[in-house]
């Protein structure tokens, strides 16, 4: 993983690559409390090369028409607040002890009612 530099970094929070041969990651955290707009899946394709795939990540939301975009273009995945969560919880186990320490979860297991 690394930092992106230049004019690129405006719109790039981190770029990623599962090794040395596959393709870019370019990935925008979006810490805001308003819902991502088409603008910013706009931001954020403007500064992809091709090839790359994107991933927008925001704990809001987003917008109708940023859904509808983000339907239109496969190379660019959007993650939302209730989405990191799920993700989050499916994946947990497989996370190192640091990000356990980090986000230390304990699981919890209630009694369901019976089907009837």
């Amino acid at each position: 993983m690394e930092k992106p530099v230049g004019a690129a970094s405006r719109c790039i929070d981190l770029l990623a690559y599962k090794d040395e041969l596959s393709q870019r990651i370019v990935i925008k955290v979006d810490d805001s409390d308003d819902n991502v707009t088409k603008a910013n899946i706009e931001s954020l394709y403007r500064a992809m090369r091709d090839g790359d795939f994107g991933l927008f990540v925001t704990l809001s939301d987003y917008t109708a028409e940023a859904e509808s975009l983000l339907q239109k273009c496969p190379s660019i995945k959007g993650i939302n607040g209730s989405s990191l969560v799920k993700l989050t919880l499916k994946h947990y186990e497989k996370l190192s002890e640091k990000y356990h320490q980090v986000i230390p979860l304990q699981q919890v297991y209630i009694l369901a009612p019976s089907p009837r």
